[in-house]
C-alpha cells in the first residue's frame, strides 16, 4: 500500500512539474507567411488597403497594431497608429511617402507572446504629374559578376531605382600553366585583375604555345632554330681573324726573318775575316 501511494505521489509531482515548466514557456510566437509589397498609388484613382498574412502554430489567439514611420529603415521610428488593430489599415491618402507595419502577438491561456514585426511597407501616394528626376546615385556598386543598385528621386518624393549591370571581369593576357604536346591538351590560366577570380582555356594537343622563342614564325622548332643560329655564329667567328690579328701574325714574322737574318751574319763574319788574312799573307 505504502509503494502504491508513493508512485501515485511521484506522477503527481511529475505532472505539477510539466505543467508549471509548459506554463512558464509561454505562448509560441506567430509566423508571418507572406509579406506585403511596396505601394505606389494616385491619389483619387485607387484605394489602398494593407493587409496582414500571420497565424498561430499553437492555436493561440492572433493581437494586432499597425505602426507608421516617415524615415526608411528606421525602425527604432516607428510609432502606433490608435485605434488601428485589426488585420487590415487603409493609409490615408497625402502626397508623399510614409512607411507601414505591423506588430503580432500569440495570446493563449491569458498569456501573450512576443511580437512578431513585418517589413516596413513602403506606401506612396502622388498626384497625376510628370516626375522631374535629379541625378542618379550609385547606392549599390556593382561587382564582376553582380549587378548594382542606383536611385534618383522627384521633387514629389517618389524614388525611382534601377540596376547598374555588372562590370564583369576583366582578364589579363594569361599564363601557360601547362605546355601542350603532341597528344596531350595544355591549359592556359587567365586571372581577373579586379577580383582575381580566375578560368581556364583549353590549349589543343599539338597547338603552339604562343612563345616566340618555342615558336618562330618559320614554323621550326624553337630549340633547334636557335642552337642552329649559335653554330652557325661559332663558324663565322672561327673561320677568320680580325685585321689587326693579321696585323700582329705580319709584324711577328717580319721581326723574326730580321732576327734571323742578323744571327747568320754574325756566324759568317769569323770565317770570312780569316779567309781574308790567308789571302793577305
Amino acid at each position: 500500500m505504502k509503494k502504491i501511494m508513493l508512485m501515485l505521489l511521484l506522477v503527481t509531482m511529475l505532472l505539477g512539474l510539466f505543467s508549471v515548466t509548459a506554463y512558464g514557456a509561454g505562448p509560441e510566437k506567430p509566423v508571418i507567411n507572406n509579406q506585403m509589397p511596396d505601394c505606389s498609388v494616385e491619389i483619387g484613382q485607387n484605394e489602398l488597403t494593407l493587409f496582414t498574412d500571420a497565424e498561430s502554430t499553437d492555436g493561440g489567439t492572433l493581437e494586432y497594431q499597425w505602426y507608421y514611420s516617415t524615415t526608411v529603415n528606421k525602425i527604432s521610428t516607428l510609432r502606433a497608429i490608435d485605434g488601428q488593430t485589426g488585420t487590415t489599415f487603409k493609409p490615408p491618402q497625402k502626397v508623399g511617402v510614409v512607411y507601414y507595419c505591423y506588430g503580432v502577438w500569440n495570446i493563449k491561456s491569458g498569456s501573450k507572446s512576443d511580437p512578431v514585426y513585418s517589413r516596413l511597407i513602403r506606401v506612396e501616394f502622388y498626384e497625376n504629374h510628370t516626375h522631374k528626376y535629379g541625378s542618379w546615385m550609385v547606392t549599390t556598386k556593382p561587382t564582376c559578376t553582380e549587378a548594382g543598385i542606383k536611385v534618383r528621386e522627384c521633387d514629389c518624393g517618389y524614388t525611382e531605382r534601377a540596376e547598374v549591370a555588372a562590370t564583369g571581369h576583366k582578364w589579363d593576357e594569361g599564363k601557360i600553366t601547362k605546355e601542350a604536346a603532341a597528344d596531350t591538351d595544355g591549359r592556359k590560366t587567365f586571372t581577373c585583375t579586379v577580383c582575381k577570380a580566375t578560368k581556364v582555356e583549353t590549349i589543343a594537343a599539338g597547338t603552339s604555345s604562343g612563345d616566340p622563342e618555342n615558336d618562330p614564325a618559320d614554323g621550326s622548332e624553337g630549340t633547334e632554330a636557335y642552337g642552329s643560329d649559335i653554330e652557325e655564329e661559332d663558324k663565322k667567328q672561327s673561320s677568320g681573324l680580325p685585321w689587326w690579328g693579321f696585323a700582329l701574325i705580319g709584324a711577328a714574322l717580319v721581326g723574326g726573318g730580321i732576327a734571323a737574318g742578323v744571327l747568320i751574319s754574325k756566324k759568317k763574319s769569323p770565317e770570312g775575316s780569316a779567309s781574308d788574312d790567308d789571302e793577305a799573307l
